[in-house]
């Protein structure tokens, strides 16, 4: 869908969309949802090959045709504010999550934690099958044009999109290349998104022969060292296959060893884990995530850039977590809804 060649009674071209969503990582799909509720025409693009975002996860197939999954990032969704909290009660009830036990979270505080069954990949799947989405769609401008935005896109073919109003939902590194000074009514918001940065993140996937009991413990929290997280996907359901572990190494040990060799890594970090390792290695994986963690994340709900056309920013770079993402879509749907005209 290119520009319709139709024009409006004064002239100008009619506008295809009330909103564009920009990212459908956990902000974008909120986002989409919270409008596609209230009716507006929207469209979420995305550019990955799946929505999804940092709710990632891999599949991997052995040598004797079993199917490994590892959950790559988040391993699990906990809440702290009643309305996400309702929302992955919802997701559960959908069969999408599954509910674990209580577990202790600190002084006086407890939380029940929920997991994806097929894996997080492919939960972020099942939340945006009704979306109206878009995905391998490379957003490369946002073009103010009088009361609306011209989006410009690469996918398959070049594309522009007209729309009243953009909720960008992107990374700060993809949303300080997509702000424009024209756009902003702020001038502080390029100083905001420069000052959050990430932590590096090596990960080791370990596939196993065997599967963990599922009344294993399933997030294990290492004693100090190297190794700052392990996920059993095994034990959590996720890999019901074959044994699979998700190895995280602590900040500090990857950026030390950022550049290292793989096999050293791998060895390092697989001996570190040998005590949650049940059965033979029959495969091992080494990934490098260079945004992990959030470092500095804003302490807003979102940033409205521009307020006529309507241009807010949201996602995890508003409080740094999922819980706060989801929000903070929501949050700018929301925006967008009020300053929409009431039909």
């Amino acid at each position: 869908m290119g520009l319709p060649n139709a024009t409006t009674n004064n002239g100008r071209a009619p506008i295809d969309y009330d909103c564009i969503v920009i990212g459908a990582g956990m902000s974008g799909m909120a986002a989409a949802h919270t409008l596609q509720k209230a009716g507006p025409k929207i469209l979420v693009l995305e550019a990955g090959e799946a929505a999804g975002g940092r709710l990632g996860g891999v599949e991997r197939t052995l040598q004797d045709g079993r199917t490994v999954v590892f959950d790559t990032a988040c391993g699990h969704f906990a809440a702290e504010s009643l309305s996400f909290r309702e929302q992955l009660e919802d997701w559960a009830s959908m069969a999408l999550l599954r509910r674990h036990p209580p577990v202790y979270a600190g002084v006086g505080r407890s939380e029940r934690r929920y997991t994806a069954p097929l894996g997080m990949h492919m939960f972020a799947q099942a939340v945006a099958r009704t979306l109206p989405l878009r995905c391998n769609s490379v957003v490369t401008r946002i073009e103010r044009v009088g009361d609306h935005y011209l989006v410009h896109t690469q996918s398959s073919a070049v594309e522009t999109l007209r729309t009243s109003s953009v909720i960008l939902t992107a990374a700060p590194v993809e949303t300080l290349e997509l702000i424009d000074e024209q756009n902003a009514a702020r001038p502080d918001a390029r100083v905001l998104f420069e000052q959050i940065d990430y932590e590096r993140t090596l990960t080791l996937l370990l596939a196993l022969d065997q599967t963990s009991p599922p009344n294993a413990d399933w997030n294990i929290l290492p004693p100090d060292g190297p190794v700052s997280r392990i996920i059993d996907n095994s034990a959590k359901g996720v890999s019901p296959q074959a044994g699979a572990l998700t190895i995280h190494a602590g900040p500090s040990w990857s950026n030390l060893f950022w550049d290292g060799l793989d096999s050293d890594i791998i060895a390092t970090l697989t001996a570190v884990a040998e005590d949650y390792v049940r059965g033979t290695i029959v495969h091992s994986e080494l990934l490098r995530w260079d945004r992990s963690t959030l470092i500095n994340p804003l302490e807003i709900p979102y940033l409205t850039l521009s307020r006529l056309p309507l241009f807010v920013c949201a996602g995890d770079a508003f409080g740094g977590g999922l819980e706060s993402a989801w929000l903070s879509g929501r949050s700018a749907a929301q925006k967008v809804l009020a300053h929409m005209p009431i039909a």
